[in-house]
């Protein structure tokens, strides 16, 4: 049997390694969801500024409840506000 082996762990091991599992996938799938995002705002910023900088508002205040749905499982799994923080949560905001 291997150390990471789903039998030798506790109840609390196993759950908290799902959770940072679920975490890890949110944020993958946010980050997919986020290329789209970039190219309405990039070619609205090209049609008219306004309208770039309207969609680049809209879109940040989107993104606060994805960012909450990163990081909590996240949190919960590690148990650690730095990792939450400075984890896939936080590179979300980086990245546009």
């Amino acid at each position: 049997m291997s150390l990471g082996d789903a039998s030798d762990m506790t109840e609390d091991a196993k759950r908290e390694k799902e959770l940072l599992r679920m975490g890890m996938f949110s944020a993958l799938a946010i980050a997919i969801h986020n290329f789209p995002e970039g190219l309405a705002t990039f070619t609205g910023a090209l049609a008219d500024p306004t309208l770039g900088v309207s969609i680049a508002v809209a879109i940040a205040i989107h993104n606060v409840p994805e960012g909450i749905a990163v990081s909590v499982p996240i949190f919960y799994a590690t148990g650690d506000r730095k990792k939450h923080l400075c984890g896939p949560s936080y590179q979300d905001y980086l990245s546009q």
